[in-house]
């Protein structure tokens, strides 16, 4: 069983290299061996992490490069090598915040587009039913002008609480 079993989703991935990370700017200050079993370890995560899509592929270069930079000659070398990745990895994850807010914004006027929609469309139907309701003549049968009445009634409410309830409510 490897250290990456079981780690789904992007967050869980960032927090697996946030780890990796924080463990390789120790090892970058140890010995040889030290320093070849983060990189090993590092490549690994490269390895394993899924999906590849371009939130993955972008933390596996993170990794990559981080192990590289393991092999650099001086400490203070691989110590700077590893803190400019961390740095990366920090501007990477407000990408992420970034494009999962943009992402959040979107979905609401999606459905803001949508209760919009439902909302002219019920109108519409009130509409249509008042104008059949008004054509009727006396001799039509009178539990159809109730029936009609009481779907005007029930698409009105059905409308206002898709407008108090859904995301064209106020604040």
């Amino acid at each position: 069983m490897s250290e990456f079993d079981g780690i789904e989703g992007h967050d869980d991935w960032q927090a697996k290299l946030q780890e990796l990370l924080t463990e390789a700017r120790k090892a970058a200050k140890q010995d040889d061996d030290a320093r070849e079993a983060m990189a090993d370890r590092l490549v690994q995560f490269v390895i394993k992490s899924l999906p590849n899509d371009d939130m993955i592929l972008a933390l596996d270069e993170i990794a990559g490069n981080a192990a590289v930079d393991l092999w650099k000659r001086t400490a203070e070398e691989r110590v700077q090598a590893i803190t400019e990745r961390n740095a990366q990895f920090a501007g990477l994850q407000k990408q992420f915040e970034t494009l999962a807010t943009k992402g959040k914004t979107e979905a609401r006027a999606l459905r803001l587009k949508r209760v919009r929609e439902v909302a002219d469309g019920l109108t519409n139907t009130v509409t249509q039913l008042r104008g059949f309701l008004d054509n009727l003549s006396e001799a039509d049968d009178a539990r159809l002008a109730k029936a009609i009445v009481e779907g005007i009634k029930t698409v009105k409410d059905l409308r206002e609480l898709v407008e108090t309830e859904g995301p064209m409510k106020p604040g």
